[in-house]
């Protein structure tokens, strides 16, 4: 648990994630800001808020290794984009075939097409067999996650050096809790992947009373999911995507009740 604490609304209160621990699909991976509601950590395996990956062509990269800081405004973490996934059947590296296998079936599952039990059954399969192992390579980026907690809210700027290919800027949290999306002000089930309808999409948690929301920048896609998969996956999330030569972007967080 890093040493770093700041803002607390009432019940909740915010804090720098550790990387994620071992048993967890991103074990070893460096996270962006965790919640607590009522002294129970609410953010599951997921990134947390303001975590980043990147994705350039096919490989998507992941942040080994990061620094944090105490500033005026808050507190900030900076991320090195230096590590990519490899998928193992006991000591055999099968990454390719798993790939070959995942962007064939992917579609289906987050659109619920009817072969998406298929790969909700091979979700579950690889989590029983198959383990997932990050190997560090050369730093593809930098990006700087900069988080100012409130009252009420969390204000987040993130900044990397390049620009270069595709930055999702995770704001995730605990599947086990957050259970529903807020679309054209009705509540629906969250599916596992879709492009958000809204600017500002809004998640709530039906048996903690808490919904988070985010105003989504302009010049950013959001997409909104779940997915929970015991006991590799758990998380529940807003993303935002920031195209190739995109470098900064700022959004709040917004916490609340649910009424």
């Amino acid at each position: 648990m890093t040493s770093i604490h700041d803002g607390s609304r009432g019940s909740v209160s915010m804090y720098l994630l550790d990387p994620a621990g071992m048993g967890m699909e991103l074990a070893g991976v460096a996270r962006g800001l965790g919640l607590r509601f009522l002294g129970e950590d609410i953010t599951g395996e997921g990134l947390g808020l303001g975590g980043v990956v990147l994705r350039v062509g096919r490989v998507t990269y992941f942040p080994l290794s990061s620094k944090d800081s105490l500033h005026e405004e808050g507190f900030s973490r900076v991320f090195l984009l230096n590590g990519v996934s490899r998928r193992y059947l006991g000591p055999l590296d099968i990454t390719e075939l798993h790939r070959f296998v995942r962007d064939r079936l992917a579609p289906h599952y987050q659109s619920g097409s009817p072969l998406a039990p298929l790969f909700h059954h091979l979700m579950r399969l690889r989590g029983l067999l198959l383990r997932t192992r990050y190997v560090a390579v050369d730093t593809r980026e930098t990006a700087q996650a900069t988080f100012t907690c409130r009252a009420d809210e969390i204000r987040i700027r993130v900044r990397r050096e390049r620009g270069c290919g595709k930055m999702i800027v995770a704001n995730e949290l605990s599947g086990r809790f957050f259970d529903y999306a807020v679309i054209g002000g009705r509540r629906v089930a969250l599916p596992p992947w879709m492009r958000s309808p809204e600017r500002r999409p809004t998640l709530g948690s039906s048996l903690l009373k808490l919904e988070l929301s985010l105003e989504v920048p302009p010049e950013v896609e959001a997409f909104i999911g779940r997915e929970v998969q015991p006991p590799r996956l758990d998380w529940a999330g807003i993303d935002l995507v920031m195209e190739e030569g995109v470098k900064e972007i700022s959004y709040r967080v917004l916490l609340s009740l649910a009424s």
